[in-house]
């Protein structure tokens, strides 16, 4: 018979609520490729939009949301882009792309580059999740660690995976769940392992440290009863492991 960890936490939840949701849009990049806002969305893209005028006050905000996705792509392929968009399209494709080359913003699979009077945002904006919420919104000085934070929250709330290789590694059950979540790992014994809970909007809820008492007794149990009904995301992480696993709670 199986030993485990069995974890009672008790959670008293503050939502951090994102009251701002985008407004889709469908155009065709400066590469003619054909892109539906809300449809990337639900398929688990992250998307930063970054619109200029373009200008010189525009440099720094553009450069700078464009290096922080540029970080994302090493753990995070085909997950996080950067939509860089002129204002009112009063500056044609060829003019956007002179100018964002100027200022070492290249264009690839993941930052595309729009001249289209239907894309209408702030500065910079990341946009992500079902709700197609709004996880940063900033008009002028970007700052990156901020920015990062904020893609970190909309990657937890698009609910994919980092490593999508380590998905089956895991399995939660019951999933819909109401007293008992059980963990199951497979037989390695993947050590310093941390989960964190977060709310359907990206939002850390509580850290669960637990270490295992025995390593070829990979499961353990949390008491889902303390946590009220809803969408959550456990993020779980090792020195060989990332999976974030969605689970729905029901009283």
């Amino acid at each position: 018979m199986k030993k485990f960890t069995f974890i009672m936490f008790y959670i008293f939840i503050s939502f951090y609520s994102y009251t701002q949701t985008a407004t889709n849009f469908i155009s065709n990049d400066c590469s003619g490729l054909s892109h539906n806002l809300f449809s990337e969305l639900d398929e688990g893209k992250v998307i930063v939009i970054c619109w200029v005028m373009p200008c010189s006050g525009c440099i720094n905000p553009a450069s700078t949301a464009y290096n922080v996705v540029n970080n994302f792509q090493t753990n995070y392929p085909n997950k996080v882009y950067y939509y860089l968009t002129d204002d009112y399209a009063n500056d044609n494709c060829a003019d956007l792309s002179d100018w964002a080359t100027n200022f070492n913003i290249p264009e690839s699979a993941f930052s595309r580059r729009f001249s289209d009077s239907n894309i209408s945002m702030p500065k910079v904006v990341v946009i992500a999740g079902a709700g197609h919420n709004v996880f940063f919104n900033e008009n002028a000085v970007i700052n990156a660690h901020i920015l990062t934070s904020s893609i970190d929250n909309a990657i937890i709330a698009s609910g994919v995976n980092s490593l999508s290789s380590s998905k089956e590694l895991v399995q939660i059950s019951p999933n819909p769940a109401n007293e008992t979540l059980t963990f199951s790992f497979p037989e390695n014994n993947y050590s310093e392992i941390s989960i964190e809970l977060y709310n359907s909007f990206g939002a850390k809820i509580s850290d669960i440290p637990y270490e295992f008492l025995d390593n070829e007794d990979n499961i353990f149990k949390i008491n889902s009863s303390q946590i009220n009904a809803g969408v959550y995301y456990f993020h779980i992480k090792g020195s060989s492991l990332s999976i974030t696993k969605k689970v729905v709670v029901v009283h």
